[in-house]
C-alpha cells in the first residue's frame, strides 16, 4: 500500500516538475534576450520616473531624473540583475532534471534505488554554488544601482560619502546542508535496499 503511494506521489510531482522545467527554460530564454535589447534601447527602455528605491527606502525627488542619475551604470545594473536571472534560470532547470531522475525509480516504487543519493548530493551542490552566484551578484548589483544615483546630489551638502554595505544572505547554505543530510539517510537507505535484495 505504501509502495503504491509513493509511486502514484512520485508521478504525480515527476508531471508538475516537467512543466515547470519547461517554464524555466522558456523563461532563461526570455531574459537573454532581454540583455542585448537594454544594452542596445536602454535609454528607451527605462523611463525615467522622481520615484528611487533604494532597499526599503523609497524617495519622490523634485527635479529633473537626468540631473542624478548616471544611466550608464543603472544598464549596467540591469545587465547584471538580467544576467543573474538567467543563470540562476538555467540552475533552477538542470535542479529540476536532477529531481525527475530521483523521482525515475520511485514511480516504480524504489525509493532508495542506488545512485539516488548521489543525485540528491548534486542537487546540494547546485544549491550551494548557485545560491552563492545569487547572493554575489546581488552585492554587485546593489552597488551598481547606488552608483547610479548622484546621492550628494540628492541629499544637497550635507552627505560626505556614500558606501554600499554587503549583506549576503545564507540561506542556501543551509538548504544544501538538509540536502546534504538527506543524501546520506537515502545513501543508508541503499545499503538496506542492496542488503535485502541480496537476502531475497
Amino acid at each position: 500500500m505504501e509502495v503504491s503511494r509513493i509511486s502514484k506521489t512520485a508521478v504525480t510531482v515527476d508531471k508538475i516538475i516537467k512543466v515547470l522545467r519547461s517554464l524555466a527554460l522558456a523563461a532563461a530564454i526570455c531574459v537573454l534576450i532581454f540583455i542585448p535589447l537594454v544594452l542596445i534601447f536602454g535609454e528607451e527602455m527605462v523611463e525615467l520616473t522622481p520615484e528611487v528605491y533604494l532597499g526599503n527606502v523609497e524617495m519622490t525627488l523634485a527635479g529633473d531624473p537626468a540631473s542624478y542619475l548616471d544611466m550608464g551604470k543603472l544598464k549596467a545594473c540591469i545587465t547584471i540583475a538580467l544576467a543573474v536571472a538567467a543563470v540562476e534560470l538555467v540552475f533552477v532547470w538542470y535542479a529540476l532534471k536532477i529531481l525527475r531522475e530521483i523521482l525515475s525509480p520511485m514511480k516504480e516504487g524504489r525509493p532508495f534505488e542506488r545512485g539516488v543519493s548521489d543525485k540528491i548530493r548534486r542537487l546540494g551542490w547546485i544549491t550551494l554554488i548557485g545560491g552563492a552566484i545569487l547572493e554575489v551578484a546581488n552585492v554587485i548589483a546593489s552597488k551598481f544601482e547606488l552608483a547610479a544615483y548622484d546621492l550628494t546630489t540628492i541629499f544637497s551638502s550635507n552627505v560626505e560619502k556614500v558606501e554600499s554595505v554587503a549583506k549576503i544572505n545564507l540561506w542556501f547554505v543551509i538548504a544544501a546542508l538538509i540536502l546534504f543530510f538527506l543524501a546520506y539517510i537515502f545513501h543508508y537507505g541503499e545499503q538496506l535496499q542492496k542488503e535485502s535484495d541480496e537476502t531475497l
